[in-house]
Formats: structure tokens, sequence, C-alpha cells
């Protein structure tokens, strides 16, 4: 399994001008494999850009991850990059993609998550660019799961597959109960009745 690992890495394109980045406050990875791995359409879980976080201007780290420069709070040190760049037939955006794969891994096993922001990735001078805070946290966890591995993240991968394969159908109940399911997991909706459902 590891050389499956290691081929699905090197097919994974460096980061580029235009890639996304969604920054984790808190995403359990056990690091048994080195990073990236590929989890779903242009998406990877790749390593968060510290040095890019520590050059930024003033604030900005703090804003994109709540606390990144307290002592003791530490770096999440995994995060995910979409480097896809859809045309224009595509209805789906990087930002989508990004949070389909997010799904994935919470379908696969609901590991507690927090997510702080995302930002795009500009040229040399300004590396972050278009900063967003989410500060978003999965709303319901299973206690006692240990952290993603290597071999989650490849089936987490396979989910995100078969969601976009699901999107293809135009099947909108199962569609409307995907995102739905989504907001409540990924922590979007806190709405007590939307969870019931």
């Amino acid at each position: 399994m590891l050389s499956d690992q290691n081929e699905a890495t090197v097919s994974l394109p460096e980061p580029d001008q235009g890639d996304i980045f969604l920054l984790f406050n808190d995403l359990p990875y056990d690091f048994s494999a080195d990073l990236p791995l590929p989890i779903g359409k242009g998406v990877c879980l790749d390593t968060t850009p510290q040095e890019w976080l520590d050059d930024s201007e003033p604030g900005l780290a703090n804003y994109l991850l709540p606390g990144y420069s307290l002592p003791g709070v530490g770096l999440n040190n995994c995060c995910l990059r979409c480097f896809h760049r859809p045309n224009s037939t595509e209805d789906l955006s990087p930002r989508d993609l990004l949070f389909l794969s997010v799904l994935a891994l919470r379908l696969y096993s609901p590991i507690g998550i927090k997510i702080g922001g995302e930002f795009c990735l500009g040229g040399n001078n300004d590396r972050i660019q278009d900063p967003a805070l989410h500060q978003i946290a999965s709303s319901w966890n299973q206690t006692n799961l240990g952290p993603y591995t290597p071999a989650a993240i490849i089936l987490s991968n396979s989910i995100a597959v078969r969601l976009l394969a699901v999107k293809g159908l135009n099947l909108s109940r199962l569609q409307t109960a995907l995102i739905f399911f989504g907001q409540v997991t990924i922590g979007f909706s806190r709405s007590n009745q939307l969870s019931y459902m």
C-alpha cells in the first residue's frame, strides 16, 4: 500500500499561484506517510504552509487561524489544498471541492475537526490573497477514534469521487440530503431541526 501512496504523491502538483488552501485548527492525521495525498478531484491533504503564515502581514495568520501566534496553541501541520482550475462548464468551485473532501473525510470517520480559514496562493510578494475566516467545527464527533491515517485518506478519496458521481446523476433528493448532511456534520448549520432530519 505504501507504494500506491508514493505513486499518488509523485503525481500531485507542487503548490502554485491560484491554489486554495483550507486551514485547520484541528485535523488529526498520524503522519505515517508523507504528504501530499489525494483526497478528491483536484484536492490533496498537504502540509500547512507555516512559512507563508509567519511571513504574512501582522495579524493575518491570527485571522486565518485564531490564536495562531499565542504560545502553547501549536500549529495543525496539515491542511487541504485545491489545485483544480475549473472550466466554464463546471458548476463546482474550488471551495466546493474542498468542502466535498471534508465531507468525504467525515463520511469515512466522524473524527472531530475545526476549520480555521482559507486563502488563495498569490505571487512571491503577496503569498496570502483573498483570506476568508470560517471558524467552524464539526458538530457531532464519535469519541475514541484515532487520527486519520494514510489508508483513511485514500478511502476518503474514493468517497469524494463517488460523491461527484452522484452529483452527475441529477438525483435531486439525494443531492439535497447530502448538502444538508454536509452542512450539519461539517458545522455550517447549528439547527437542531436540520440535525434531526
